[in-house]
């Protein structure tokens, strides 16, 4: 059963079975460091999209609707075409290891 598992998970049991008690404190001290990482990381999304977002604003005032909507534009198909020349490269590196196990 713990063959399956990764090695830091199977110290973990390990140190639970020699001491089970600190074991779930560990587990404890964790989650609370993972939630106030999270919070952390959240605050700092928010932050930056309403920066985003004032700086969207400020582009339409500063450079006009027209010129800002042609830069968003250009921007969204520039994008597009790298996810898409990425999902070619996914697609033929995924037919390259198929066809090499076969």
């Amino acid at each position: 059963m713990f063959a399956k598992l990764p090695p830091l998970l199977q110290d973990y049991f390990e140190y639970f079975d020699t001491s089970p008690i600190m074991a779930v404190l560990l587990g404890v001290v964790i989650v609370v460091v993972g939630v106030a990482l999270l919070r952390v990381a959240l605050r700092l999304f928010l932050f930056f999209l309403l920066l985003l977002a004032i700086a969207l604003v400020a582009s339409y005032f500063i450079a006009g609707e027209e010129r800002t909507n042609e830069t968003l534009r250009r921007g969204a198909q520039e994008i597009g075409q790298q996810v898409d020349e990425g999902l070619e490269k996914g697609e033929k590196l995924l037919k390259d290891r198929y066809q090499e196990e076969k």
